[in-house]
């Protein structure tokens, strides 16, 4: 096996580059093919994901359950047509989100859905999402303009601030959300990301809540800090799931790489996989959320 892939290797070796003109031009059509499907899959979502809130404010539980499957077969069409760094991700930012939703809404009960439930949507709409997210931010005439859009949603996040402590009852909960946000917009190398994330999320709490998809309580479990439904700036959980899911991605690469190995050990062969993390290293202030809060909270869990 390895004698027949340094004969590939060689032969590949001995082909002449590809003159610098068509080199370019196919990385321009790579470029535009990757536009083309970003495009059509934040077209599709943006369509499918307010359909499928509204018919679900009067389904019964199998008939939520339908969604959910349609919901996970859109995620699995979606996922073919990235490529494989981006699926890693995507598949750890569905697992920390479905972690995130039982805590939040199942044990914590800081918000319920309509039925009592986690609906089986829920999950695969996390990560078509964060897909949608991810790849706007890298549209070339999207992240030329990311420092206005970055100050678009500040502003944006100051108004939603305003509005809800002008309630009759202040939503403390969400200027403490709003604090959080701000070091995630102008301390990270992922504001822009972060800024699409948080403008896409309040934008969806704000649908969900009015056709009473899921409700937040009045006042936040364990601080006890009146709340409005949605709390002002609770988008900025999603910057913080994103953070935690790109600090996750690389186990779920190694995870991958090891079945993959395993299968190939099963068929005989002895080749192995990239064994390399992927995704970008977290600055100091997002290993706040991927490292210091998770031992805090193994720490509390022992007490």
């Amino acid at each position: 096996m390895a004698g027949l892939e340094a004969v590939r290797s060689s032969r590949r070796s001995l082909r002449p580059p590809l003159p610098v003109e068509e080199r370019a031009e196919l990385a321009a059509e790579q470029n535009r093919r990757e536009t083309r499907v970003t495009l059509f899959l934040a077209a599709a979502f943006l369509l499918y994901c307010p359909l499928t809130l509204a018919l679900d404010t009067t389904t019964s539980g199998s008939q939520q359950v339908l969604l959910g499957l349609t919901t996970w077969a859109f995620l699995v069409v979606a996922l073919r047509l990235c490529p494989a760094e981006q699926r890693i991700q995507v598949i750890s930012m569905v697992i920390v989100a479905t972690g995130f939703e039982c805590l939040g809404s199942l044990v914590l009960r800081a918000y319920t859905y309509r039925l009592d439930n986690l609906p089986l949507y829920v999950p695969p709409g996390h990560g078509l999402f964060f897909l949608v997210a991810v790849r706007l931010a890298v549209l070339p005439w999207v992240e030329r303009r990311a420092r206005l859009v970055v100050v678009a949603v500040f502003a944006g996040s100051i108004l939603l601030l305003a509005r809800g402590l002008l309630q009759p009852t202040p939503d403390l909960f969400g200027f403490g959300s709003w604090l959080v946000l701000v070091p995630f917009l102008f301390c990270s190398r992922f504001g822009f990301l972060y800024a699409i994330s948080f403008g896409l999320t309040m934008a969806l709490e704000y649908y969900g809540t009015t056709l009473g998809n899921w409700a937040w309580a009045p006042e936040s479990p364990i601080l006890g800090l009146p709340t409005g439904n949605p709390p002002a700036a609770i988008g900025v959980g999603y910057c913080i799931m994103d953070s935690l899911a790109r600090a996750f991605a690389p186990r779920v690469q190694v995870l991958r790489v090891r079945l993959t190995e395993h299968k190939l050990r099963a068929s005989g062969t002895s080749e192995r996989g990239p064994t390399w993390p992927i995704g970008p290293t977290l600055r100091p202030f997002e290993r706040y959320w991927t490292v210091i809060v998770p031992r805090m909270l193994g720490w509390m869990r022992h007490m």
